[in-house]
């Protein structure tokens, strides 16, 4: 169906930990407390937009990212859990916090990422929206005349 989430090249795996979106956020009133707002409709101006600047930026070979962009996404492609604990780990060592203020900062930081990955599973099953990669492999059939060449 198009403009709906499923599963996606190359392992077409079905979702990953959708069980997420059901988790009692830690810090949150709830798991919908910040939901993304409503997808644009496939047939509009912004969402034409969107499209054809992730489908120019993403591109594997010819993208219209910088060298800096690229090497950023790369880097951020990681687990961003792991990255900011590392993040973590260089900030408490630089600010020669004790073990209780160390032991705080890992605890805040990690309550707050594991809110984040609660709330975006709660916008992907709210939304059920398809992924970016999908969109731009069934671009002839979204309806959308602002679509560049595909």
């Amino acid at each position: 169906m198009i403009g709906v989430w499923r599963p996606t090249p190359p392992a077409f795996a079905p979702m990953l930990a959708p069980w997420l979106a059901f988790v009692t956020p830690f810090t949150l009133t709830s798991d919908s407390q910040f939901r993304a707002v409503l997808p644009p409709s496939l047939t509009s101006k912004r969402y034409a937009t969107a499209y054809n600047e992730v489908k120019a930026m993403g591109a594997l070979l010819n993208s219209a990212r910088s060298t800096d962009q690229t090497n950023m996404a790369l880097f951020f492609s990681a687990n961003y859990l792991v990255l900011w604990n590392h993040a973590l780990r260089d900030i408490a060592t630089s600010q020669l916090l004790s073990i209780d203020d160390s032991a705080r900062l890992y605890a805040l930081v990690n309550l707050a990422m594991v809110d984040a990955v609660i709330t975006a599973w709660d916008t992907n099953r709210h939304f059920v929206f398809w992924r970016p990669i999908t969109a731009i492999h069934e671009g002839d059939n979204d309806g959308n005349p602002d679509i560049g060449s595909r």
